[in-house]
Formats: C-alpha cells, sequence, structure tokens
C-alpha cells in the first residue's frame, strides 16, 4: 500500500469524524442489555440497516433466545478474506447513581465520548465500519472480502454462538479475525492480544436450614449455612494465590521462551492503574513487568465474585443464615478445560466432606491461542507503526474471556486485535468511555490492515 493512499484515507477519515460520531452516538443510545432481554431486536435493526447501507450481504440467524446473529459479506478484489467479530448487546448500566451523564444518552466531554457500550462493543463496529468506508473512498472497492459476524449476547456467555459458527463454517473461513476489541496502553501504545484465557463461571451454594433462626437460641445448636460455604471457600485458595484445587495445574502449558521475551519487554503496569479502581496496591510485590504478566495472563486463577448469605439491610438482625451462595470465576489457560476443572473442583469439595454443598455451572469457555510468528500476526503488528509511532506491544494472552477457541478451533483462523479503548475505558462499569482520538486512530490503523491484506 503506497504512503499516498494511506495519507488519502486518513484524510478522509479526519474528514468524516463527525459523521462518525454521530453513528456512534446513535448506536450508543439504543439500549441493547442481552442480560435483561433489554432493546435486542431494536439493536440488531441498526447494526443491519448500517450493513445494508454499505451493500453488504446480510444474514440474519434466529437464536432460542431472541438475539439473533448477523452474518454479513461484500466481497473484495483479493482472494483474501477478513472476518470482523462484535456484538451489538452491553452489560447493564447499574449502578446508575454513578453515572455523570445517562448512561444511553452519550455525551461527549475532554475529547471522550462517555456511553455504555461506547468501547464494549459499539465503538469497535463502528471503527470496522468506517474503515470500510474509507477504504472504498480511496479505493473504490475493498481490497478484500470482509466478512462480520455479530451476535447479541456475547455478555451473556455467547450460548448460541457455537451452532452458528458449526453451521455456517464455509461462510465464516477467512484468513484472519478481528477480534471484538482491542486498546492502547498507558503511553498509548497500541497492544496486541494473541490470546484469551478459558473461564469455568460457577455458584456455590449451602443451605443448612428452611428457614432463618434466632442466633441467640440457636446460635451452638444449628448448623449455620455461612459459615458452612466460608469453610468450603476457604478450601480453595491460599493467602498467597495459589489455587488448592488438587491437579488444577496439570493441563497448564508454561510460557514459551518466546512468550518470556515478549513480556519482558513490556512496561510495568503502573501504581496509577491500581489507583484509579480505589485500590492502594497490588495484591503482592511484582520486581518487573515479566512477573506482572505472568501472573496476570499466563496464569489460572480462582475469584469469588460474589458473596451472599444472611441479613444485609441497615442495623443489627441476630439471625443464622438458613442459605448462602458465592459466585467463583476460574481463569483458565492451555491446556486447561472448563470440564475438567469442573471436575476436579467437585471431587475437592467431596472429598473434604462437603458433598452437601450444591454447585451449579452458569457460564464457560475454552482458552485460545494464536501464534506469534503467524506472517498475518506480523502484517498487523507492523500496520500500527505510523499511526501509533511504533508497532503494537504484543501480549500472547489476555487476561480476560472469550468465545474465541470456537473460531481458532472450528475455523482454523488466527485472531488479532485492533481497536478504540483505553485503560480507563471503564468496560462494565459507570462512565464507560473512549478517547475520540484512540476512535480515529482505531479506524486507521484497521484501514490499513484491511489494505494489506490485498498484498499479502
Amino acid at each position: 500500500m503506497s504512503r499516498l493512499k494511506e495519507q488519502e484515507m486518513d484524510a478522509y477519515i479526519a474528514s468524516h469524524q463527525q459523521e462518525i460520531l454521530e453513528e456512534l452516538t446513535s448506536f450508543c443510545a439504543q439500549p441493547s442489555i442481552s442480560a435483561q432481554a433489554t432493546g435486542i431486536q431494536e439493536m440488531h435493526t441498526i447494526v443491519t440497516a448500517a450493513l445494508e447501507r454499505r451493500g453488504f450481504s446480510v444474514e440474519t440467524i434466529s437464536t432460542p433466545t431472541n438475539s439473533p446473529v448477523i452474518i454479513a459479506t461484500a466481497p473484495g478484489a483479493s482472494r483474501k478474506s477478513v472476518l470482523f467479530y462484535n456484538h451489538y448487546d452491553v452489560q447493564p448500566p447499574e449502578p446508575f447513581e454513578e453515572w455523570i451523564t445517562p448512561p444511553f444518552e452519550p455525551s461527549i466531554r475532554d475529547g471522550r465520548i462517555y456511553a455504555r457500550g461506547v468501547m464494549d462493543d459499539k465503538g469497535h463496529i463502528i471503527c470496522r465500519l468506517a474503515a470500510v468506508d474509507a477504504l472504498r473512498a480511496v479505493y473504490g472497492e475493498l481490497p478484500c472480502t470482509v466478512k462480520f459476524i455479530i451476535e447479541g449476547e456475547e455478555e451473556t456467555n455467547s450460548p448460541n454462538l457455537a451452532g452458528v459458527i458449526h453451521d455456517h463454517t464455509e461462510q465464516l473461513k477467512s484468513d484472519l479475525c478481528l477480534w471484538e476489541f482491542g486498546d492502547v496502553d498507558t503511553s498509548g501504545v497500541s497492544m496486541q492480544y494473541l490470546g484469551f484465557r478459558g473461564i469455568l463461571y460457577v455458584e456455590l451454594s449451602a443451605q443448612t436450614a428452611e428457614l432463618d433462626a434466632h442466633s441467640g437460641i440457636w446460635g451452638t445448636l444449628l448448623p449455620n449455612a455461612a459459615w458452612r460455604l466460608t469453610w468450603a471457600l476457604s478450601l480453595l485458595k491460599d493467602q498467597t494465590g495459589k489455587v488448592l484445587i488438587p491437579g488444577f495445574y496439570d493441563q497448564v502449558v508454561p510460557p514459551s521462551q518466546t512468550d518470556l521475551e515478549l513480556l519482558a519487554k513490556l512496561p510495568m503496569i503502573p501504581d496509577s492503574d491500581v489507583q484509579q479502581l480505589g485500590a492502594q496496591n497490588f495484591v503482592q510485590p511484582f520486581r518487573n513487568a515479566l512477573d506482572q504478566y505472568q501472573a496476570a495472563v499466563m496464569s489460572p486463577s480462582c475469584t469469588i465474585c460474589g458473596l451472599n448469605a444472611g441479613y444485609q439491610g441497615d442495623g443489627p438482625k441476630t439471625i443464622i443464615p438458613a442459605r448462602a451462595r458465592a459466585k467463583l470465576d476460574f481463569r483458565l489457560v492451555p491446556d486447561q478445560t472448563p470440564e475438567e476443572i469442573a471436575h476436579k473442583l467437585r471431587r475437592h469439595l467431596d472429598e473434604n466432606g462437603f458433598s452437601d454443598i450444591q454447585m451449579s455451572i452458569l457460564g464457560s469457555e475454552n482458552p485460545s491461542r494464536t501464534p506469534t510468528d503467524h506472517p498475518l500476526v506480523q502484517m498487523v503488528v507492523a500496520a500500527a507503526a505510523d499511526v501509533y509511532g511504533q508497532p503494537q506491544r504484543v501480549l500472547p494472552m489476555s487476561g480476560g474471556s472469550g468465545p474465541a477457541h470456537l473460531f481458532t478451533e472450528m475455523l482454523q483462523i488466527p485472531i488479532v486485535t485492533v481497536g478504540v479503548g483505553h485503560p480507563d475505558s471503564r468496560i462494565h462499569a459507570p462512565n464507560e468511555n473512549i478517547h475520540i482520538t484512540d476512535l480515529i486512530n482505531g479506524i486507521r490503523h484497521t484501514a490499513r490492515i484491511l489494505a494489506r491484506m490485498q498484498a499479502d
């Protein structure tokens, strides 16, 4: 791709910034909360119309949960193809009182756009649509075939995505997949995440009676569900962070030498990132970035996400709770599987006298990896250089999870990340936001990737 074409694309994107922001605003103004079945059909209609306006052939696949999946295709000049995976659903916006402006009334302040879903994931959909517009304006056509698969229930663990991919494998097969997110680090350099940890999300519950009881009368006579569950939870992890489930680490593939070299090149996660969350420090001191990132993205984990038992209101209420429950997630790395870890968790509880603790699996995803030496990965990393001032910084894994394994396993396709987020985007939290500059740079980077697919 010539430097002149790059400059023409950049000029087009800059001159159409207002229209890009207006379309993003219209996307974010529509609630689409899959967990609450709110606005999903309306958002599906908006996304479909945006694709059809750009000449995409659009197919809607119905799902049992009434969250349609969109598959769209537009042919290009070369035989190469790129698949964009995105989702049009968003997280619930609560607590409303912590939003400076309402979550579905997009607001621009100090160079940022604030709205629920602006980073996760509507800003990324707009980024890709705007890149398509720029390429067509400069080239007169798309340099390669462009495909989208956009679902409406990523935030509820994508229960129907595997079936859709299975039924449309040939239609979706591509040379490269751009995943649903991407971001820059605190210094403004684009980040590349070449893998995703898996997840097992479970609920553990204890019930020791039908009714709560007076703690003065029954406190030393009846079992207490809150204590019962607490004792069970204490078996899962020690104070150093080590997971205590026998065999938990057996299938873990250690980082390769290349992985370690890439991690060692990264800057340390600053204390300011922790302090933005209202915390004071890390769980342990880290000597360098290698130690930090091995813990953050290359190691499996066990996290209590929520606890509930007994009286939670104002003032005292002296009871023995009859019921208690906890929600936990286990983040997994290759070659752990959710099925293996669920089996070992259940066995661990049973063998330690806690067969009465009920376990429900609320969600699961396998981990996934894309090879660091794949030539298209290297192209994407290099394409960032004249947008961000240097190539992308590469993480072999992301700490988060998602259905990426469906693409790497079923479609046999490498996955890369390119996008519009930044460290304080506050995804899943009040005041979610992106920088307008990051949005524009994400479009510029995405357009270069598609253009260079013509030559590769």
